[in-house]
């Protein structure tokens, strides 16, 4: 199994409209069940997820906190959450359509 580039991924997010800069970046991991930290923005451009870390049948979903939070991990750390049940439906839905572009690229 591949891997798959988070930076381009967090630069097209940045291009919807969303303010990214300073966020602490997690995403969540379907075969741990919990949101791994990547890093604060910006992220090195080397950094990835592991494809067998997706879930297919649900899109990819990004968490972003500002820095300023108080529980912010430390470096290399797995920051471990539950699953917000009530994300942003707009993220959801970005995070929707690049789950279909990756299919559809058959990354996935």
């Amino acid at each position: 199994m591949g891997n798959l580039l988070l930076a381009p991924l967090i630069e097209s997010i940045k291009s919807d409209g969303f303010h990214v800069a300073g966020h602490v970046i997690s995403y969540f991991s379907a075969s741990e069940n919990m949101f791994v930290f990547v890093g604060c923005d910006p992220i090195p451009e080397q950094s990835t997820m592991q494809i067998f870390e997706l879930d297919t049948n649900n899109p990819l979903q990004i968490k972003l906190r500002p820095a300023s939070s108080p529980t912010l991990p430390k470096k290399d750390k797995k920051l471990i959450a539950p699953v917000d049940a009530r994300q942003d439906e707009r993220l959801e839905r970005i995070g929707q359509k690049r789950t279909e572009k990756l299919k559809d690229k058959q990354l996935i």
